[in-house]
């Protein structure tokens, strides 16, 4: 099988394929395949645990031991045969901060070796990058909200406006951050899942799209729009690294909350390494209002 590119109407871009990699196996107690029970030490993070011999990172299955050289030239190999074989234009990976992780399993962020062989390998030059910033080590608990309304029949009107405000701060969250923006279909216009957070067996109304959503909510769907021309406006954000000294924390005030509690963040993000403007962003993750002090500039800018 041989992926294309798929050309729309003349004058338009090319519609790109992006191949989501899932670099995780199945439970140790399953079938014996790939590496499993061949080569554990090389190609998996392993526990001391007899019972339980295998690290799980992914929530889903055995973890790979990314540290390795020949776990990373596995990998490698995998990418340039969808590259050059496939002719795909990017990769999405899943759970991606597994390729983080050392030989004790402890977390790298400083110079994970997997990232910089695939940025150095010129079969790889030019292509898409998208990484799934997190892995389920810890509980794997379910902090969502209903904004104090259980569903979506004869929602009051003030659960309804609360909703769609808190739809935009995840726009504006998505779309101020420095990785590249990914969307679930019907997120531009308050698509919903019946308070199911994952549906991914059902093919029903839990997880089809309603397009009648899309009629209802055209300020949702204009809310996304603005921001997506906002964040073009603005190279400093979809940067190629991380920004570092560029960027200061902040909360409502001086001080910045990374407790599990917190409800409130604040960054400036300075923009003149990248010939940009500078950037203050607040966010309220609680339920009534809070007062910020801004932190950076001239009282009057």
């Amino acid at each position: 099988m041989c992926v294309h590119r798929l050309r729309l109407p003349e004058g338009e871009p090319y519609l790109e394929i992006i191949l989501d990699v899932i670099e995780n196996e199945g439970n140790c107690n399953g079938p014996v395949y790939s590496f499993k029970g061949i080569d554990n030490s090389t190609y998996y993070l392993m526990t001391d645990r007899t019972c339980d011999p295998y690290e799980n990172f992914s929530g889903t299955g055995n973890s790979l031991h990314c540290e390795n050289h020949y776990v990373r030239k596995v990998i490698l190999d995998s990418l340039r045969h969808w590259v050059n074989e496939m002719h795909v234009d990017g990769f999405r990976f899943d759970l991606a901060c597994i390729f983080t992780r050392k030989n004790d399993g402890s977390i790298d962020l400083d110079n994970p070796l997997i990232f910089g062989d695939i940025i150095a390998d010129p079969h790889l030059a030019g292509i898409r990058l998208i990484a799934e910033p997190w892995d389920a080590a810890g509980p794997t608990e379910n902090y969502s909200w209903n904004c104090g309304w259980e569903g979506d029949a004869s929602v009051p009107t003030a659960v309804a406006n609360l909703r769609k405000r808190q739809i935009k701060k995840f726009c504006c969250m998505l779309f101020l951050a420095n990785g590249t923006p990914q969307l679930r279909a019907g997120d531009d216009f308050g698509q919903t899942q019946q308070a199911n957070t994952n549906p991914y067996n059902q093919d029903n109304e839990t997880s089809w799209l309603n397009w009648d959503r899309l009629t209802n909510n055209p300020d949702i769907f204009r809310f996304f729009q603005k921001m997506i021309t906002f964040r073009k406006a603005h190279r400093s954000l979809g940067r190629s690294r991380f920004w570092r000294e560029d960027v200061s924390w902040y909360g409502i005030g001086s001080a910045v909350d990374l407790s599990r509690n917190s409800d409130s963040l604040a960054h400036c993000l300075r923009g003149a390494s990248q010939q940009d403007a500078d950037i203050y962003v607040m966010v309220n993750a609680y339920w009534e209002d809070l007062k910020f002090t801004i932190q950076e500039g001239q009282f009057g800018e």
